[in-house]
Parts: C-alpha cells; sequence; structure tokens
C-alpha cells in the first residue's frame, strides 16, 4: 500500500495533472489514483520512479500490461518544461 506522504510527493511531481493524458485534477469529480507504472502484480513496486498520478479513465485503461515496462526503463513521466503543467 502506497503510504499518504508517497501519495503526496506523487500528485506534487505531477502538479495535480493525470501523467497519461494531462488532465487537471480540479477538473475531475473524483481525486486521481496512484497508478503502479509497472504493475505490482508483474514485480512493480510503490518506489517512486513506478508511480503516476492518473486519472480514472487512465489507469483503468492500463490493467497491467506489460507495455508499461518500456515507460519505466526509459524513466518517463512528463518533462518539468511540459507546457501542459503550467
Amino acid at each position: 500500500m502506497v503510504s499518504a506522504q508517497t501519495r503526496r510527493l506523487v500528485r506534487q511531481r505531477a502538479r495535480y495533472l493525470c501523467e497519461y493524458c494531462h488532465s487537471p485534477e480540479y477538473l475531475s469529480p473524483d481525486r486521481f489514483t496512484i497508478d503502479h507504472i509497472m504493475p505490482q502484480s508483474l514485480g512493480g513496486s510503490d518506489e517512486l520512479d513506478n508511480l503516476a498520478l492518473a486519472c480514472h479513465r487512465c489507469n483503468e485503461r492500463h490493467y497491467n500490461f506489460t507495455a508499461r515496462r518500456f515507460w519505466v526503463e526509459a524513466g518517463w513521466h512528463p518533462p518539468q518544461s511540459d507546457p501542459y503543467q503550467k
């Protein structure tokens, strides 16, 4: 289980935007979820580099696809200079 502190760090890092589609959390009726990029069922951890803030739509689409492994290996997270994160 992801700790409250880790959840806070992930949300702040993402600037409260879905890290997949960049939709802002404030427009959602529900709080975004913390997604395991490499699913726990496939050996993914609760480390920050394996967690992403995700809207419900994006999180539900991923299930536990192994293609996410490539995101982890590439260190995928939106860059700090991303214009959608302003």
